[in-house]
């Protein structure tokens, strides 16, 4: 039967899928983290605050930036 190896196959596949789903969430909440910092102490601009809270929110909209 191929089915049993292939619903195995899926469901260890949806396991890594939300592993590193959880992982870029961390990330996110990280650098968000981060650029408030450079923010509050004057490096960063509020621009880059704001890009980091819609990569957060929205991660279809996220883009990576220097």
């Amino acid at each position: 039967m191929l089915c049993v190896p292939l619903a195995i196959n899926e469901l260890e596949r949806a396991a890594k899928q939300i592993v590193t789903s959880c992982q870029t969430r961390e990330f996110r909440e990280l650098s968000l983290q981060a650029e408030e910092d450079r923010f509050e102490v004057g490096s960063g601009t509020a621009w880059d605050v704001a890009q980091a809270q819609r990569c957060l929110c929205k991660p279809s909209e996220c883009k990576i930036w220097n």
